[in-house]
């Protein structure tokens, strides 16, 4: 029976278990590792490591991919871990990501390819999480969300 990646969560539990196991079906490892950190992070990952810096984005995003279906909090937890000292500001000075305690999340789409880049994450996990946190916004506050991309 052929299995079928259904979820974020899902692609990350099943790394997590062919790494435990060993990787037991090249083809479901790789649609999972596609879906969770996209093609252009794996090309780049292949002379890092491979497998084992695989193993390490996914530790390091775990919250991320267990969180974006539902609130997307790992997400934001994820980007107050990184370091972002001059990183996320364009050559104008502009700030391409603005994160404030007050549940206002603004990201420049200048920006998404630098976060999907130092996340280590594709553009689909990105836009899961996003939908998920605007989601929620608007569900607890009962008007539109404040995350803007």
């Amino acid at each position: 029976m052929e299995k079928k990646i259904r979820s974020i969560p899902y692609a990350a539990m099943e790394l997590h278990t062919q790494f435990r196991s060993g990787i037991s079906d090249s083809v479901v490892f790789h649609e999972a590792a596609q879906l969770l950190f996209g093609n252009e992070n794996l090309l780049a990952w292949r002379d890092m490591g491979g497998n084992k810096k695989i193993q390490e984005m996914l530790d390091k995003n775990d919250t991320v991919f267990r969180t974006a279906e539902t609130t997307g909090a790992g997400f934001i937890e994820r980007l107050y871990q990184l370091p972002m000292i001059g990183s996320f500001t364009g050559i104008s000075g502009k700030n391409l990501l603005e994160i404030s305690t007050d549940n206002k999340h603004l990201i420049n789409p200048e920006a998404i390819p630098l976060v999907l880049k130092k996340m280590g994450i594709s553009a689909a996990v990105f836009m899961q999480c996003v939908s998920s946190i605007k989601r929620n916004i608007d569900n607890d506050s009962g008007k539109p969300g404040d995350v803007n991309v």
